[in-house]
């Protein structure tokens, strides 16, 4: 699609169900149009523990582009870190840990 020389206006972002890979996508209104990173949360009706695909596309005073491609994004919590190794024991040329 030609843009006739309209500059970009803003820019959407659009998610579906989650973990419903054939469901409807909608789009995330608390991205405000033109944000580089974006952090999606359960504001924007996220539930952790579910797969979402992402697309978006931008718009100018001709219309919405067509929309990218789809990036599947895993939403939940960060693990917890680790606990420190314990050394069991070690040589010069090797080292036992356990957790």
């Amino acid at each position: 699609m030609d843009n006739g020389g309209t500059p970009i206006g803003n820019y959407e972002l659009w998610v579906d169900a989650g973990d419903n890979f054939t469901s409807d996508f909608r789009q995330v209104t608390g991205y405000d149009d033109n944000a580089i990173i974006y952090k999606a949360t359960v504001a924007d009706g996220l539930d952790k523990g579910k797969t979402y695909r992402f697309i978006s596309r931008a718009v100018n005073e001709i219309g919405p582009s067509d929309f990218s491609l789809f990036s599947y994004i895993a939403f939940g919590d960060v693990p917890d870190a680790p606990g420190a190794p314990l050394r069991v024991r070690s040589t010069e040329k090797m080292i036992e840990v356990k957790k």
